[in-house]
């Protein structure tokens, strides 16, 4: 009788083709598994703030000159040369051209036949020491009135500098605490946002001018935490 044919061979076929589909499945990745994040991936985010005052050291205000007269041309004639005349005072006192601009210009009827030009011419004194001569020389050229003082620091840019500076060792110092108290060290700085700065400035009037102006900065700073 012939001998029958060994089925080892089949077998092993069938083992290798379960074998396949878990052969195809994609490796398993770290995020696939509940691990520990590493040591550098812990932050912490903190935020400070840092205030500079100080004196102001310049001033903006409407100059402004207002012209009544029985005609609307006549009211625009002897508005320009009255307007002119201002303007050359002003420079007469030590005022840059650059620092002056003509805010506003209307014509109204404040009453029949009469035509009023209306114009606010908008000047900058960077000097607070000049402001006496600059607005006797404006109220002595025509000028009707001084409206809308506002108040600014000489250099507002450094002071925000310094604020900034102030706001970022505040943040320092706090993130140093919280990682003594969890028993950490204070790695690199991560991101360093700064919230949009307010204008530094103040309205007031010339007579009583603000005595002192404030630069804010407020930033939020992330570290990494170490061991």
């Amino acid at each position: 009788m012939a001998a029958m044919p060994s089925r080892r061979p089949l077998r092993w076929a069938c083992a290798l083709l379960l074998a396949l589909p878990a052969c195809s499945e994609r490796p398993r990745l770290a995020s696939d598994f509940d691990v520990q994040a590493p040591p550098s991936a812990r932050v912490l985010t903190v935020t400070g703030s840092g205030r500079i005052a100080q004196t102001p050291g310049q001033v903006e205000f409407d100059c402004v000159v207002r012209v009544d007269a029985p005609a609307p041309d006549a009211a625009w004639t002897n508005g320009s040369a009255r307007i002119t005349q201002v303007t050359r005072a002003l420079e007469g006192a030590g005022v840059l051209a650059d620092d002056m601009q003509m805010r506003e210009v209307s014509l109204t009827v404040p009453a029949p036949g009469t035509y009023r030009l209306e114009q606010h011419l908008r000047v900058l004194v960077r000097d607070l020491g000049k402001l006496p001569a600059v607005l006797a020389a404006a109220l002595g050229a025509g000028a009707t009135g001084i409206e809308r003082a506002r108040f600014g620091l000489s250099d507002p840019r450094a002071a925000a500098d310094r604020a900034r500076e102030r706001a970022l060792l505040a943040a320092r110092d706090k993130a140093e605490m919280l990682a003594q108290e969890v028993n950490l060290r204070l790695g690199e700085v991560r991101s360093v946002v700064e919230q949009p700065p307010a204008p530094i400035g103040a309205a007031g009037t010339l007579e009583d001018p603000p005595g002192s102006l404030e630069a804010v900065s407020v930033v939020t700073v992330t570290y990494a935490l170490l061991d």
